[in-house]
């Protein structure tokens, strides 16, 4: 038993915990860590409106052992002209972060604005 192990009545004898180097510790202990952030997107428009989509994929790994993390992004946004005076605006991202200390986080949104003429002039 080790001489901090003082509150078990039990205890016995107590053994000295040696003082022993070790050597290469911080070497063993570090890991080399990566960062990779890869992205994909599609676009395209037309005198009406315009839209675009994108993935985009980061993983890390990192210096400390259990420092993971992934993250997952799908992207989606979108303009269209409805008529000379009515535009609608669209945007929408998930997001999927898996870390290794963390428990799993999804996030989604979904934004719609559309546009009238006169609101924003009158809106303070």
């Amino acid at each position: 038993m080790r001489g901090g192990d003082v509150d078990n009545p039990n205890r016995g004898d107590i053994i000295a915990t040696p003082w022993i180097s070790r050597p290469n510790n911080i070497r063993d202990f570090f890991e080399v860590g990566h960062t990779y952030y890869n992205n994909i997107a599609l676009t395209g428009s037309n005198e009406k409106g315009d839209f675009r989509i994108s993935y985009t994929n980061l993983d890390e790994k990192g210096v400390i052992p259990n420092n993971d993390l992934t993250r997952n992004t799908v992207a989606f946004k979108s303009n269209y002209k409805l008529t000379d005076k009515i535009k609608v605006n669209v945007s929408a991202d998930y997001v999927k972060t898996t870390a290794q200390t963390d428990p799993i986080m999804v996030m989604a949104a979904i934004h719609l604005c559309i546009l009238l003429p006169g609101l924003a002039e009158t809106a303070t």
